[in-house]
């Protein structure tokens, strides 16, 4: 994820009157605009004392059901907030901002939020709950979306990009209970059971230690992450936090101790505090904001800082540490994780506001607390980097335990051998594959249809061997030049590995899409990518496939798995897979404004889905964003085929001269490219360079955009976005246009007239490259 920073300041004047300005976006700065405090004084104190009344396993009060109890419900703090902070012209520049990161994947908008708490008229400003920010358009909240961050800046100091770490990332885990009232065994064991179960993370836990002791083990364990889980307190305008002294009494450590422990550690990269009060700042003139236990962390040098500006339930901080830790490790910035930990809480506690508890003051501008380095071994440049494809496939995922029980089951009772997923087009069976491989770091492939390189049997080989040495620690530098010709170096790294594997360990290796791998060279009685026909004791492959035969033989215990759309186990888990959409503001308003209950809403998706997540990945958002408001349910496309349809028809019968003049050569030439390819090599196939064009060609691309995945790459400086077709359904469908004689344009010709671009500008290239080395060579005339 890559932000572009909109930072706002509110700033106070010498009459006592409060201004706020952007001081940068991507559209430059704003005029300073006068700012009403968003509260009376009355209706502060009431926020603030519904704030203070959370307590440790009671429900946040402020609900959308409470606005009859409460002066407010949170919506209207969130939209007030709003209203207060971006307004006129800052609005203005917000719209603008916001609608240039819009339809790019990996591209968002990062609210940098800068109160001076120092300043008596900005000190109740500043302990205000800004993390429910929220238009009144109805977008949502700004903080639950990663593509709108939201981060607290406070008067100091900037760091620059941090240097990257060498892995694994090594975090702390500190629990303290003097007090005796919380059960903190479970959620120890449950986060530690999560953060073990992520690629590249050492884990050590710390029970009850002393304020001395703690230091002592931060310095001998050069930590980057510190967690703690334990009670905090704020008294008299200073956050304090429970530790137990040497004798097992309570000790009060104030904020200011606690930095200067906590100091002059460059390895310490982030600290959570799962404490009550941690992130409260003070809310009255006259006090040291800095004697918070957040912001005296921030003060003391730490990048980044999540608190928690009230209790936190022990539900809500397991959906946070699952999600935040996975998306942080697997390389977001700090603000786009903490989105995704806010989200888990919300889909964990969707009738509470807890996920606004956590509260992230962060002093890095990009957000980037691990530039993860994976160690000076030769062979990792060999391993094919898939992290972001398994990221992406694992968000919302639920379900599918039938299907990981079968496999248990399998490599329970066999020794070795091979377990093969069967399944149509958009049924889940990537991200089954990613969800497996996120919870297990399981050694894996994937061939994905628009990355040549990934689906070649090379290159297969090259992949596994190089992770299997490096994950048993094998005793390579290089990769012998036969590593790729056959599955013979394969079969010999899996006979060294296996009597490695601990007594009942199995080594699990999964391939996704068998049916995407290049058969080119490959010869009668082969395997598809070579796969050996017999395999060591304690090692399986795991595969998957769409329905189709195959060149595959084993001399070993295999089983076929054939994933049925309609069976009531993955029905099961498309119905938990649209209930988790209820909550969801545009579906609420659809179901409320069509006059259907929730479970026919429920019930009505999943028949009409026919088992495909896909076309849920499709249809619920568009339900969400309001393109199905004016038609009933039952009139919503049935299957993920007549959805496809139903979208190209619509787009096709808006112009339909330049649907062939140019929509449907752009879909033409994304069907026939084999790689990623950037606006200007689509422009350049249709003979469309000009502005004008180009314009047309990326108008195309932003209608399309959900059928699309957008990699940005950074070259020159510059971010560039490369595109490729989603899926393969979407691919395939477009394939079969070729036989509507209306349509006009032949997909077939269209390999053709790539060829002829990329023959035609690579000579240029080359014309270009000679004519600068002739002149390089003349002499001057004399």
């Amino acid at each position: 994820m890559q932000y572009e920073d909109f930072v706002i300041r509110v700033l106070a004047d010498a009459d006592g009157g409060l201004t706020v300005r952007v001081e940068d976006s991507p559209y430059g700065g704003s005029p300073d605009c006068p700012l009403e405090y968003p509260f009376e004084e009355r209706e502060a104190g009431q926020l603030f004392e519904l704030l203070d009344q959370v307590i440790m396993g009671y429900e946040w009060v402020l609900t959308d059901s409470s606005v009859e109890e409460m002066p407010f419900s949170a919506r209207r703090v969130g939209e007030r907030l709003f209203q207060a902070l971006i307004q006129g012209p800052i609005r203005d520049c917000w719209l603008q901002s916001l609608a240039r990161v819009q339809g790019y994947d990996g591209q968002g908008l990062r609210l940098r939020l800068v109160i001076d708490p120092s300043h008596p008229q900005l000190a109740p400003l500043s302990a205000l709950p800004w993390e429910m920010l929220a238009p009144a358009d109805g977008r949502g909240y700004l903080s639950l979306n990663r593509k709108t961050a939201l981060v607290r800046f406070l008067e100091v100091p900037q760091l620059k990009s941090l240097p990257a770490v060498e892995m694994p990332v090594k975090v702390l885990l500190v629990a303290t209970d003097p007090i005796g009232n919380l059960d903190l065994n479970e959620e120890q064991s449950q986060i530690m059971e999560v953060l073990e179960a992520l690629p590249s993370v050492q884990v050590r836990c710390l029970e009850e230690p002393t304020i001395e002791q703690l230091r002592t083990e931060l310095l001998r364990g050069r930590f980057h992450v510190l967690h703690f889980m334990g009670h905090g307190v704020f008294e008299k305008n200073e956050g304090i936090l429970l530790f137990k002294d040497e004798s097992g009494a309570r000790e009060n450590i104030r904020a200011s101790v606690l930095a200067s422990t906590l100091s002059g550690l460059d390895l310490l990269r982030l600290v959570v505090l799962n404490a009550c009060d941690s992130a409260k700042m003070v809310r009255h003139a006259g006090s040291d904001p800095y004697a918070a236990t957040a912001s005296a962390l921030v003060m003391a040098g730490i990048p980044a800082v999540i608190a928690m500006q009230v209790p936190f339930s022990d539900q809500a901080a397991l959906a946070f540490s699952h999600r935040f830790y996975a998306a942080l490790i697997a390389g977001d910035p700090v603000d786009a994780a903490v989105a995704e930990g806010r989200l888990a809480v919300l889909q964990a506690r969707p009738t509470t506001f807890q996920w606004a508890t956590p509260v992230l003051f962060m002093r890095v501008p990009d957000g980037k607390l691990f530039a993860l380095e994976e160690g000076e071994h030769p062979i990792r440049k060999h391993i094919l980097l898939q992290g972001d494809l398994i990221a992406e496939k694992t968000k919302g995922f639920v379900g599918r335990e039938f299907v990981f029980n079968s496999i248990d089951k399998f490599t329970s009772r066999q020794n070795n051998g091979y377990f093969l997923i069967k399944g149509d087009p958009g049924i889940g069976k990537t991200s089954l594959m990613a969800e497996m491989v996120r919870r297990h770091r399981h050694l894996h492939h994937f061939n994905i249809r628009s990355m040549a390189a990934f689906r070649r049997t090379e290159s297969f080989l090259v992949n596994l061997c190089a992770q299997i040495i490096v994950r048993f620690g094998l005793d390579r530098s290089s990769l012998p030049p036969e590593a790729g010709r056959d599955s013979g170096f394969l079969c010999s790294l899996l006979g060294q590995a296996s009597p490695l594997l601990e007594k009942g360990a199995k080594l699990l290796l999964l391939v996704d899409a068998l049916d995407e791998v290049e058969r080119h060279g490959l010869m009668h009685g082969q395997n598809i990518l070579d796969l050996p026909t017999i395999l060591p004791e304690g090692v399986f492959f795991v595969l998957t496939t769409r329905p189709k035969e195959l060149p595959l033989r084993f001399d070993c215990p295999h089983k076929v798995f054939e994933f049925d759309a309609r069976s009531p186990t993955n029905l099961e888990d498309i119905r938990i897979f649209v209930r988790g959409h209820l909550e969801r503001e545009g579906i609420r308003s659809y179901i409320q404004n069509r006059g259907i209950g929730l479970e026919r809403f429920v019930e009505d998706l999943v028949e009409r889905s026919e088992g495909n997540f896909m076309y849920l990945r499709h249809v619920l958002p568009e339900i969400e964003l309001g393109a199905y408001r004016d038609r009933p349910l039952d009139e919503i496309p049935e299957g993920l085929e007549n959805y496809y349809e139903e979208h190209w028809d619509r787009m096709r019968n808006v112009d339909r001269q330049a649907w062939f003049d140019y929509k449907l050569p752009v879909l033409a030439a994304l069907t026939k490219v084999k790689q990623p390819v950037s606006l200007d090599f689509i422009a350049g196939i249709l003979d469309k360079s000009d502005s004008e064009g180009r314009r047309k060609v990326l108008s195309v691309l932003v209608q399309w955009e959900q059928f699309l995945h957008v990699e940005p790459i950074l070259a020159d400086g510059q971010t560039h976005r490369l595109y490729r077709l989603y899926h393969g359904a979407f691919h395939d469908f477009i394939k079969r246009k070729d036989e509507i004689a209306e349509e006009h344009v032949q997909l077939s010709k269209m390999s053709l007239t790539i060829a002829r671009y990329v023959r035609d500008r690579h000579q240029a290239r080359k014309r270009k490259r000679g004519f600068r080395r002739g002149l390089r060579g003349k002499r001057p005339i004399n």
